[in-house]
């Protein structure tokens, strides 16, 4: 299998197809118009805000309907053998996957499509596509070739944690956190003095890993999350020299989305052994 190819056709489709048809929906008189509308006509700021989160989830509806319809019908064509798995479908029987989360918004985050390619419970290729409202990016994570953002290539940083590091971003997705792992926590926020926790939706997960990849901060976790949201980032973060595992250390707890831990290997050594002494 060529996975080099198999990523430049992906890339390929996303930058001369699929991208430019979601441009365009952002730019729509349905998108930009209505949210204008909203702005100047509706004078109450508590209805304005229940009504521009009824907008939003309206609007990602049709953006991730247009983008599975588009990736349905493309991605077969790049490699047949695989089996499409979209973010809320169950699991196909077949060991070789698609591992598709059509793009979706969040707050404070871009907007993100993610797209891996599976084997079995091997990750041979990821994909993240960003669009803001200045800018569109994406970055490729291939086995075996590194992870690169354009002529980029990412490389996780060498920091290990203490008091000093810095770069470091404490992520909780969702309010429900695992058994005794609020204490843990807790714990590894005292003892290395971290000044930054954010609670996130889930759908922000990749754009925080990707920040592990190229070496922006040291390291995330979250809970309550979908594995199609990190499948990508997680194939990019490896290709970068990290590492993402459950908080067992292991992947299955990545599948059920419960807990996710994602950094370099010296910051996940410190990780799991805090969390063995707990």
């Amino acid at each position: 299998m060529d996975v080099k190819y198999i990523t430049d056709e992906v890339f390929n489709f996303l930058d001369r197809t699929a991208l430019p048809r979601i441009l365009d929906m952002f730019g729509s008189e349905a998108f930009a118009g209505e949210k204008q509308r909203l702005r100047t006509q509706e004078p109450n700021p508590h209805q304005w805000i229940e009504r521009q989160a009824a907008l939003q989830k309206e609007q990602n509806a049709q953006v991730a309907d247009l983008t599975r319809s588009l990736l349905s019908a493309s991605l077969p064509g790049i490699l047949p053998e695989a089996s499409l798995w979209f973010k809320g479908d169950g699991r196909p029987a077949n060991e070789l996957l698609w591992v598709v989360s059509p793009f979706e918004f969040a707050l404070m985050a871009p907007a993100t499509v993610s797209i891996a390619l599976q084997q079995a419970d091997d990750l041979l290729m990821g994909i993240l596509c960003t669009v803001t409202e200045t800018e569109v990016s994406i970055t490729t994570g291939e086995k075996d070739d590194g992870s690169w953002t354009e002529d980029r290539k990412l490389t996780v940083n060498q920091h290990t944690l203490s008091s000093a590091s810095a770069n470091m971003q404490f992520m909780l997705t969702g309010n429900k956190l695992p058994e005794n792992c609020s204490g843990r926590l807790l714990s590894l926020r005292k003892q290395y003095a971290i000044s930054t926790m954010t609670n996130n939706r889930s759908e922000n997960i990749s754009h925080y890993m990707n920040s592990v990849a190229n070496g922006s901060i040291d390291f995330c976790l979250g809970f309550n999350f979908s594995y199609h949201d990190i499948a990508a980032a997680i194939c990019i973060v490896e290709q970068a020299g990290g590492i993402v595992t459950d908080f067992s250390g292991g992947r299955k707890k990545l599948y059920s989305g419960e807990s996710f831990f994602c950094s370099n290997k010296a910051i996940h050594r410190q990780f799991m052994d805090l969390l063995s002494s707990s």
